[in-house]
């Protein structure tokens, strides 16, 4: 998937273990770009320079790293653990005194 980096597009892609190019635009996006190839689940590009040519070359390199799937796959399976939507869930009812 070639994606702005934001974080929902992001998530979806580690979900199902799709591989990424991330090419930021502002905000939040370029520090969610360096997290993602510091961590090696995507690949990343800079709008500025960014050509069809280079375009190419970033998604052929994020399809054909297997490494970078490995991770992927680590990465889904260390969020599925979190299991942070129901924490998530449990500390708003909790904070909002509608459970104990």
């Amino acid at each position: 998937m070639v994606t702005h980096g934001g974080i929902g597009s992001m998530m979806e892609c580690i979900r199902y273990e799709v591989p990424m190019v991330i090419v930021p635009g502002a905000r939040d996006q370029p520090g969610n770009r360096a997290r993602a190839v510091y961590h090696g689940i995507a690949v990343g590009a800079e709008m500025a320079t960014l050509t069809g040519e280079i375009l190419a070359k970033k998604v052929s390199e994020a399809m054909g790293d297997a490494g970078l799937r490995e991770r992927l796959a680590r990465m889904r399976e260390r969020v599925e653990r979190e299991n942070g939507l129901d924490e998530a869930v449990r500390l708003i009812e909790r904070v909002s005194g509608r459970c104990g």
